[in-house]
């Protein structure tokens, strides 16, 4: 899922331009007698703006505890999770914890309390929570985050999870389950794109990759949904990312791609039907694989990825053409990624390596990549659903330039025979734009209404033969 805003950082003590409840609750709260703050603040909190905390007033995020402690921070995305730089200010003689940070409007951040320097716990007045790698966490979505749709189950026609207990690799001398995770409706007789998915149990369970292709089957059906082969780590430092890599990389494609070609409906001879999916060093070893073996792997779909120098050159000594790859990582990152990520991508735009990049406002989570794994999708295996034949195709290619865009942007396609239908969409399915065209090949330039929101929208370009689709990032 797509969320954009401009990085906008105020300091603690800055006066908002607009007037805020929870401000005159500090007002009142502080120049009231001390035996009468308790009171006040058990009021405050038995009605809560908003009914949860933190308490949101624009781009302020109010962060609020209440109980007995010496002390009380917070840890988290926004400061790298360290429990002892931003401590909560506590209001004297009441349980009353409290500080202000302010952040852009549309950013998503995973955090907990840490009372007295040593107990973690989620924020007791949040009911939002983000599945982590160590348990649940409490969820900050500012006014403008859109939440995902596509990770909640709607009773889709399900996806096939094919279990492989004990899993052997030769080359490790360890066993592993594998899962495979085969696209709603999943025909044995097809030919499918394949995407090797590392820290692949965890994108199942804690990115719900299974609940994103049911809901992508669904309301975009033009995507070519990838058969998922979800690969865990044993030892993941050493396999991603150090000593094992070479020897993890012979078992990818001596046993598992071997596998997975006997007994499903995959296109063995095509590269550019297969990908590698990881986040972090998931992403370091996504990229090793296709720089190692670009004859087997073409498509990379990379989320906050540590990128080395190895990695880096592997990709760059390839043809321009080679690859495609979906790029995402956090504003509030791994501080040390960020660089790294950032040369990759100027090294991407200057050998005009096919690709998507953008920058979230969000951190280094799964919070973060379940959300956008529903783009990498698109991007990577969204070219749309075309003819049975050449004679009878007419919607040939979409393209949108630039994107993301601010005011307006470019919709061309080849539409050589029958009249058709350019209809936009966004998240829930809704059309906010729609005009048909007479047959031949056209150039559409879209300028957004004003009511239309900022956020994620889907071109799709119909006739009668087929359709074809892309997303759009509108930033406003």
């Amino acid at each position: 899922m797509i969320r954009f805003s401009l990085f906008l950082l105020i300091g603690i003590f800055s006066i908002p331009v607009h007037a805020d409840p929870f401000d005159d609750f500090l007002i009142q709260l502080n120049i009231a007698p001390s035996s009468e703050r308790q009171a006040l603040v058990d009021s405050f909190m038995n009605d809560l703006p908003g009914g949860q905390t933190p308490v949101l007033s624009d781009s302020a995020a109010h962060f609020v505890y209440t109980g007995t402690a010496s002390s009380v921070a917070i840890a988290g995305d926004a400061n790298g999770w360290s429990p002892y730089e931003d401590y909560l200010f506590n209001i004297s003689p009441t349980n009353f914890w409290y500080r202000t940070w302010y952040y852009p409007l549309d950013a998503r951040l995973d955090y907990k309390f840490v009372l007295d320097n040593t107990t973690w716990i989620l924020d007791p007045h949040n009911p939002n929570t983000c599945a982590g790698g160590y348990g649940p966490n409490s969820e900050l979505a500012m006014p403008e985050y859109v939440q995902p749709l596509e990770i909640e189950d709607y009773g889709y026609t399900e996806c096939e999870i094919t279990s492989y207990e004990d899993f052997y690799s030769p080359q490790l001398d360890n066993y592993r389950t594998i899962q495979v995770v085969s696209p709603p409706g999943y025909d044995p007789e097809g030919a499918y794109s394949t995407l090797i998915v590392h820290d692949g149990l965890e994108y199942i369970r804690l990115g719900y990759l299974s609940n994103i292709m049911s809901y992508m089957a669904v309301h975009f059906p033009w995507v070519d949904l990838p058969i998922c082969v979800c690969i865990p780590p044993v030892n993941r430092t050493e396999e991603y990312a150090g000593s094992q890599q070479d020897e993890f990389g012979q078992f990818i494609m001596n046993n598992v791609v071997p596998h997975i070609n006997e007994n499903f409906a995959t296109e063995p001879g095509n590269p550019t039907k297969w990908g590698s999916m990881g986040a972090s060093n998931g992403g370091n070893i996504s990229l090793y694989l296709g720089g190692t073996y670009p004859e087997q792997f073409r498509k990379l779909l990379i989320m906050s990825p540590y990128i080395p120098q190895a990695q880096y050159e592997l990709i760059l000594n390839q043809p321009a053409d080679t690859y495609e790859i979906y790029l995402n990582w956090g504003t509030y990152d791994i501080e040390s990624l960020i660089p790294l990520i950032e040369t990759f991508n100027t090294m991407m735009e200057d050998q005009e390596i096919v690709h998507f990049k953008q920058r979230y406002n969000e951190g280094h989570s799964w919070g973060l990549w379940r959300a956008t794994m529903d783009q990498g999708f698109m991007f990577l295996f969204g070219g749309g659903v075309h003819a049975e034949s050449e004679e009878k195709a007419s919607v040939r290619e979409l393209s949108v330039y630039p994107n993301p865009f601010y005011s307006a942007t470019t919709i061309s396609f080849q539409n050589r025979i029958y009249p058709s239908t350019l209809e936009i969409f966004n998240l829930a399915g809704r059309e906010v734009f729609s005009y048909d065209l007479p047959a031949g090949t056209h150039t559409w330039k879209w300028s957004p209404a004003s009511e239309i929101a900022a956020g994620r929208y889907i071109a799709c370009i119909s006739d009668d033969t087929g359709s074809a689709g892309v997303p759009l990032v509108y930033l406003k």
